[in-house]
């Protein structure tokens, strides 16, 4: 399990340090696969001691949930956003993968007579050779910035203009093309 503090995505996204504070990596331990009551989680990191759970418990008491639910339909809760700055978007959009490329509509709802692709090239980074249809990769927007985004690879390439994309190594072509 991966957990990050919101402002180490924005810290990520500017090319800031990241603190080893604000990043959690833990190892699950379930209690059941198909239906885990209890989620023990195992720091894979020495720095997440610092965590405040060590354990995640299904909550069982159905009226402990009617009334949580009620607390928070009616009001009683307020739910306060501190880090409206560091909210995204993502869009899970790969359009086609082939030998050599990996495409993506420039637009996440495309006007079919006017569509253009990012192209980018396998040899861009060396794991993504390995990504599949299967894979989270998409289209994110994060802060008036757009990027293509390779979630596992934890691989951002700005597109937000035509300059970023130079600088990332990713075209913008009209087609796409399949070799053999």
């Amino acid at each position: 399990m991966h957990i990050e503090h919101p402002e180490s995505t924005v810290a990520f996204f500017q090319r800031q340090q990241i603190f080893k504070d604000n990043v959690y990596l833990f190892a699950c331990e379930l209690d059941n696969p198909n239906l885990p009551q209890v989620i023990e989680l195992r720091s894979i990191l020495d720095v997440n001691v610092s965590f405040p759970a060590q354990k995640l418990i299904r909550l069982q008491d159905e009226n402990m949930a009617e009334r949580l639910q009620k607390y928070i339909d009616g009001n009683k809760y307020k739910v306060i956003n501190q880090y409206p700055h560091a909210e995204y978007n993502l869009w899970i959009t790969p359009v086609a993968i082939t030998s050599e490329y990996i495409y993506f509509s420039t637009e996440v709802d495309p006007d079919p007579d006017a569509r253009m692709y990012y192209r980018v090239s396998k040899t861009l980074n060396d794991g993504l050779a390995f990504i599949t249809s299967n894979d989270k990769v998409g289209i994110m927007e994060q802060g008036g910035c757009k990027y293509l985004a390779f979630v596992l690879l934890i691989l951002y390439l700005d597109v937000t203009d035509e300059e970023t994309c130079a600088k990332s190594g990713v075209d913008v072509v009209s087609e796409i093309v399949i070799s053999s």
